[in-house]
């Protein structure tokens, strides 16, 4: 994690890297801390980082982060991205209320948030929603296509990590 300090009254700023631990480093007041690395890393700090009223950017779009008006996000969370997809299908592939809809996800805080996203537009939007977590390394989806080509699925979401 890297830190932008300033010093002050000098108008200097100084860049600390912080290998671990449970607090960071200080060198006078903390202005901003610049990246996190993964959810759990960012979820562990939110309670130092609201108090501290210290604007953070994850290296992470998982939703919950965004809890904390202190957490700086540059891009889209996982969850709203599979929203969008969804509609998209919806809009212009013909995906309908009462149809059903396979979604495979890697077991990790990427696919948990995209499954999210999935669940908040199956009930908003009334199409049934079978989803099966997988390992986040796992390289093929063979059962479970086949699982949900039995069950009749009209659309097979994703969120796997690339290899």
């Amino acid at each position: 994690m890297s830190e932008i300090v300033a010093e002050r009254p000098a108008a200097t700023a100084t860049v600390t890297r912080v290998a671990s631990g449970p607090r960071p480093v200080r060198r006078g007041p903390l202005v901003a801390k610049i990246v996190l690395v993964a959810l759990a890393m960012t979820t562990a700090l939110l309670p130092q980082i609201d108090a501290d009223k210290m604007m953070t950017s994850p290296v992470s779009w998982a939703s919950n982060l965004l809890a904390s008006k202190y957490i700086v996000m540059a891009g889209t969370p996982y969850s709203v991205e599979m929203i969008d997809g969804i509609d998209f299908l919806m809009k212009e592939k013909g995906l309908k209320a009462g149809d059903k809809v396979g979604m495979i996800y890697a077991n990790s805080e990427y696919g948990k948030n995209g499954f999210l996203g999935a669940t908040i537009m199956a009930k908003a939007r009334g199409f049934e929603l079978l989803g099966e977590a997988v390992d986040s390394k796992a390289a093929e989806a063979t059962a479970q296509m086949s699982k949900y080509k039995d069950a009749g699925v009209k659309a097979v979401l994703l969120t796997q990590a690339r290899r």
